[in-house]
Parts: structure tokens; sequence; C-alpha cells
């Protein structure tokens, strides 16, 4: 089963709106280690799917993202692949740009551009 959030309107930008916001660096309580762990090895630890997902590891899918905390974004549904022509974050503004999505060890976004084709995901 995939979990909701897959198939909510906007969630591809989800992770870069809530770094712009501040999350890792407010207060100084969270490190960007306990940020991982929690968005990542931890949520696969609840749908059960650790270690294929979740981990960097020998026989893990290998799905990882780059992100540059210095480069800066503008968020519009023009732009962000979703089913939805909508997104709750349109015209934000933040910092923190992931520049590379890595999926099954292929690199699926890259330099802005979407490198897959319709149905080329897993079910």
């Amino acid at each position: 089963m995939r979990p909701p959030i897959i198939r909510a309107p906007g969630h591809g930008k989800a992770l870069q709106a809530a770094l712009s916001t501040g999350i890792l660096q407010a207060s100084g309580k969270i490190s960007s280690s306990d940020f991982v762990r929690w968005t990542s090895t931890e949520c696969a630890r609840v749908f059960d799917i650790y270690p294929r997902k979740g981990a960097i590891l020998v026989g893990s899918d290998a799905d990882i993202i780059v992100l540059n905390p210095d480069s800066s974004f503008k968020i519009s549904s023009a732009t962000h692949h979703s089913q939805s022509d909508t997104n709750v974050y349109e015209g934000r503004k933040g910092k923190g740009k992931i520049e590379v999505t890595i999926a099954g060890g292929k690199i699926v976004w890259e330099n802005e551009e979407l490198k897959v084709v319709p149905g080329s995901g897993k079910s």
C-alpha cells in the first residue's frame, strides 16, 4: 500500500517547503541527521518497508535526493509533476532546493527536468 501523501496534491514540493521554513534550523533542536532519520528511515519502518526503503545499504533501492541548502526556488503548479493543477505552496519562495533525485539507482530528476516517462515507476 502506498502512503496517502503520495496521492496528495503538491506532495512533490512538501520537503522543499518544510526545509525552507527553517524546520532544521529552528531552535537548533533538530539536526540534519535526525531530520533524515525521521522523514526517511522511521517512515520506512512504520510502513514496514525498511531496509528496502529508508536506508543506504547494499540491497536497498537506492532512492536518494541531493539537496543544495544554498539554492533557492519558487513553487508553482506549472512546474510540479502532479495530477492536480493546484499547489498549496503556490508562489512560495524558499531556500534548500532538491537538485537531483535518484530512484532505484537511476537519476529521475536533474536540471529541473523529470527524466522518466509515465508508467516507469513500480506499482
